[in-house]
């Protein structure tokens, strides 16, 4: 390739890399500029905000059965539509998503109703960006630790645990949530003791008489088969306990 060549290619690049920088720039303003990220994205002020929330199990870290507790990291996924971040992509060079930071953004302060300790973001010094379509669709996905309580019997073999997940402060008259999906990685990394073998979730509704609010919560069970080598040694505790008894 000739040098003369060569340099019309790059500056032809450069001038694509600009263009698009500039459409980006340019819609970024537009989408931005009378946003408030303490308004709820919706019409009108009786109109309710619809979240989809779903769970993926990335790695069961530890089942407690003395503090009745089960950690675990997991992705929380959130999916809503906010009508103020819709655009034409053929005004805006046939971009189609977006990415900024959540802060940026409306979102709902989803919270673990059955925590037995805060929520920890795994990243928190760079919170996650949100992808943002041209339809308003918009998908949050955060990384978190988190430790639920979960009634745990010694000698079961197979339990389910919860995680209930819901918003802080918005009744459902202003929030509600759906289920997503809830699944395990492919490469989820199971504990020494106990496998994950299924998730299933359902939404729920719970009503407070003192403030004759609703509220609606995901529920997500996690159901866990503690592994066969973990048995045995259990049945051989069991064992050794009735030969000291018999002595």
């Amino acid at each position: 390739m000739s040098a003369q060549l060569f340099a019309i290619l790059l500056i032809s690049l450069c001038a694509c890399a600009a263009w698009a920088s500039e459409d980006e720039k340019k819609l970024l303003t537009k989408l931005f500029e009378n946003y408030d990220t303490r308004v709820r994205p919706v019409l009108e002020n009786s109109d309710k905000l619809t979240v989809e929330v779903g769970v993926t199990l990335r790695k069961l870290i530890k089942v407690n059965p003395v503090a009745n507790t089960f950690e675990a990291i997991a992705w929380i996924v959130q999916k809503w539509q906010d009508y103020q971040l819709r655009w034409d992509p053929t005004h805006y060079g046939g971009i189609n998503r977006v990415y900024v930071p959540q802060t940026d953004v409306f979102k709902t302060d989803l919270v673990l109703y059955n925590s037995a300790k805060a929520m920890y973001k795994e990243h928190r010094q760079q919170p996650n960006k949100v992808m943002i379509m041209s339809d308003g669709a918009v998908l949050l996905v955060d990384s978190v630790k988190l430790t639920a309580d979960c009634l745990i019997n010694d000698t079961a073999t197979e339990i389910a645990c919860p995680i209930i997940l819901g918003s802080w402060v918005y009744d459902m008259s202003q929030i509600d949530l759906k289920p997503g999906t809830f699944s395990t990685d492919p490469d989820v990394i199971a504990s020494p003791m106990w496998t994950v073998t299924g998730m299933k979730g359902k939404r729920v509704e719970r009503f407070f008489p003192k403030w004759e609010l609703s509220y609606v919560s995901v529920n997500i069970d996690v159901n866990l088969s503690k592994n066969k080598n973990d048995m045995d040694v259990d049945k051989s505790h069991e064992k050794a306990n009735v030969n000291a008894n018999d002595l």
